[in-house]
């Protein structure tokens, strides 16, 4: 039970196409379709409680049963045994029902995920179309006729340049081209510095400082040793 064939979600989604409902115009418009998965799931959770519920009550039952056993109450044990049995029975079909339940909400979302799909197909079909119609081989044959015709033309200019200019003319324009090609290379790098750091400045100013005061001191001995 609950398993959706391959027909029944073709004739699902012919639903969805064909009522309409089965696509959102405004992104908060809940559709009959939802509307449904909802009510769905809704029972899904009510089962599930129910299904808590009978878990509780059998585990009631055992335990009752068992204190009637040990009284050697045999008879009311045996109808806590009784009841017992009853409620698991409740238990297991609600057990199927909710899994008829998930397996349902399960074959409409994956119905829903499907219409989704095939709704992007046929847009992206679409625009294929309107690309193939856009380039047809009529025009790709004319685009690569215009082509050739270009890369003729150029070659053409080429080859007049050529026969009208000397050897002397080809080596001037090669020297050229290496000039421009050497200025442009030289702009993308970045300037050299030419003026020195703070710091290597004012060690140079201290060693020339220290150099002048150690020769003036021999001179200064010099000058008394004359004089004595």
């Amino acid at each position: 039970a609950g398993v959706v064939t391959q027909a029944g979600m073709g004739s699902l989604l012919g639903k969805s196409r064909s009522s309409g409902g089965g696509r959102r115009s405004h992104s908060n418009q809940i559709t009959p379709h939802d509307r449904a998965v909802l009510d769905l799931k809704v029972q899904r959770d009510k089962l599930m409680q129910y299904r808590e519920k009978m878990r509780i009550t059998v585990d009631k039952e055992t335990a009752v049963a068992k204190q009637l056993a040990k009284a050697g109450k045999k008879k009311q044990a045996l109808l806590a045994l009784k009841k017992r049995r009853f409620q698991e029975q409740l238990m297991a079909r609600g057990e199927q029902q909710l899994e008829n339940v998930q397996e349902m909400v399960d074959s409409i979302e994956f119905a829903q995920m499907e219409t989704r799909v095939f709704d992007g197909l046929k847009q992206g079909n679409e625009v294929l179309t309107e690309i193939h119609k856009e380039m047809t081989v009529e025009r790709v044959e004319d685009l690569m006729a215009e082509t050739k015709e270009a890369i003729d033309y150029q070659n053409e200019i080429e080859e007049a340049l050529a026969g009208k200019m000397t050897h002397e003319d080809d080596e001037a324009i090669n020297r050229e081209l290496d000039a421009l090609e050497a200025e442009t290379l030289n702009e993308r790098m970045p300037e050299v510095p030419t003026a020195k750091p703070e710091a290597a400045a004012q060690a140079e100013e201290g060693a020339a400082e220290k150099s002048d005061e150690g020769e003036a001191e021999p001179k200064q001995k010099k000058k008394v040793a004359v004089a004595m």
